[in-house]
């Protein structure tokens, strides 16, 4: 697929998470059984780091020096999704904010940045792919207990995140 269809891709995923975010109410997300919710969170931008990431430097890994085929987070283009991904998980939890029925939660941001983060970590064959499994591993440990801890408590930051949001937006 040439890189200018993911970009088109991550653009909708996007477009699609901002629609579904402004939906009043939990919707659908309510409906799904323990921590799922905040599991579609990980995968979500998980997907999006991953279209980014071939958005940017597709298959072969154009624009990036030889044997880096796979931006992890060393590299600028790394480094460059993963700053995309955390602005966006604020943005998008600070829109939820003021959708009637909406939970903003730090918890949220937290289960999108793992998400993201856990693309570019994710061991591979192939030039820069990373080799070990144990960031890998930290990371998705990291996302599940995001996800089980938000399922069972609301996050003590999250009041704080509500206070700065109101300052801000008043």
């Amino acid at each position: 697929m040439p890189r200018w269809a993911y970009a088109l891709t991550a653009a909708a995923e996007v477009a699609a998470l901002w629609a579904l975010s402004a939906q009043p109410g939990d919707g659908f997300l309510s409906e799904l059984p323990g921590p799922s919710g905040n599991f579609g969170h990980v995968v979500a931008n998980s997907v999006l780091a991953f279209l980014l990431l071939r958005a940017l430097v597709g298959a072969r890994g154009r624009g990036l020096s030889p044997g880096e085929a796979w931006p992890g987070l060393r590299t600028r283009t790394g480094a460059a999704i993963a700053v995309f991904i955390t602005l966006w998980a604020v943005i998008d939890e600070a829109h939820q904010f003021w959708v009637p029925g909406r939970v903003c939660s730090v918890l949220d941001v937290l289960a999108d940045i793992l998400g993201g983060l856990l693309v570019l970590v994710w061991p591979g064959s192939g030039p820069g792919r990373p080799r070990g499994w144990v960031t890998a591993l930290v990371v998705l440990s990291g996302a599940i207990a995001v996800a089980i801890y938000g399922w069972c408590a609301r996050f003590p930051l999250d009041r704080l995140f509500h206070t700065i949001l109101e300052r801000i937006w008043g």
